[in-house]
């Protein structure tokens, strides 16, 4: 199972990363860019993601250590700036179209946690017991601080919020963000600060897509592979034709194919690696 878990994750996380490219390029061309082609906005992406992987993850995680506190302080000043305009009562009623429909029918939307499946690939890097506690209990409060504040901000300041991307729905929310008349187009800044987060995601996913590829082929470097990986996540990044194609995969195949993957291969594939090892210890006590 080894090479065919590990084929699956390099694909999972090419795929994945190479439709967040195009939902993201396809976002700044709409808004900023209107005459670039989207597959040079891409390339660049891809290009400085590639070179990035070429320093290691040590450099990775410092340049992913210097963006998180900008990133999460930009979503603490929408929420502080729009606070002025929010209507709490658009937040009712509580549970929406009614209990079954927020516990049952919305249980598919557990995939915007797909995410989790990075923390096992983090494990060697972190290593266990109070490190691992300690990394995994912070990662969680940042990520519940950056969703809350980015839920309640999209409720309360927005009467209709339709079917749009995330990278979208935050660009709303810094386009109404209010600094008086002094400060003007606020919403450049913050986008600089999301395609900042996006090329740390980007390297990440790419990084562990080839210490994946790494250890299931056994080849000695994985510096080698680099613009190997680059060229195939380009050429997935343009496979869809329009932005009904990226959405009807954001919205239907990434959604189950995460469930599938992350929640229950992935857990049953750690559970039998966990029993396995707990024969052999038994076997080794004997």
């Amino acid at each position: 199972m080894k090479r065919v878990f590990g084929i699956a994750c390099c694909i999972y996380f090419l795929t994945i990363s190479a439709f967040i490219i195009r939902i993201f390029a396809e976002s700044l061309v709409l808004i900023y860019f209107p005459d670039i082609h989207i597959e040079f906005v891409i390339l660049v992406f891809i290009a400085i993601t590639a070179i990035t992987n070429l320093f290691g993850f040590k450099s990775i995680s410092r340049v992913t250590l210097i963006t998180l506190p900008i990133i999460l302080i930009s979503m603490v000043i929408i929420f502080i700036s729009s606070a002025s305009n929010f209507v709490p009562q658009r937040a009712l009623p509580l549970l929406g179209y009614g209990a079954y429909d927020t516990f049952v029918s919305g249980l598919g939307n557990i995939f915007a946690f797909s995410s989790m499946i990075i923390a096992p690939f983090l494990m060697p890097f972190i290593g266990t017991g109070k490190n691992l506690r300690k990394a995994g209990g912070l990662s969680i409060v940042v990520y519940f601080v950056y969703l809350l504040l980015g839920i309640v901000s999209l409720l309360f300041l927005i009467p209709s919020i339709t079917n749009i991307n995330n990278t979208l729905s935050i660009y709303i929310l810094s386009r109404r963000a209010n600094f008086g008349t002094f400060i003007q187009r606020i919403d450049a800044v913050f986008i600089l600060i999301w395609i900042m987060s996006i090329f740390n995601y980007l390297a990440i996913t790419m990084h562990f897509s080839l210490v994946t590829f790494k250890k299931i082929t056994n080849i000695k470097h994985e510096s080698g592979m680099i613009f190997c990986f680059a060229g195939i996540l380009y050429i997935i990044s343009l496979i869809p034709q329009s932005i009904s194609d990226v959405n009807f995969f954001d919205g239907t195949i990434y959604k189950y194919s995460s469930i599938m993957f992350v929640f229950f291969v992935t857990v049953f594939i750690l559970l039998w690696a966990y029993i396995k090892k707990r024969k052999s210890l038994r076997k080794g006590g004997v």
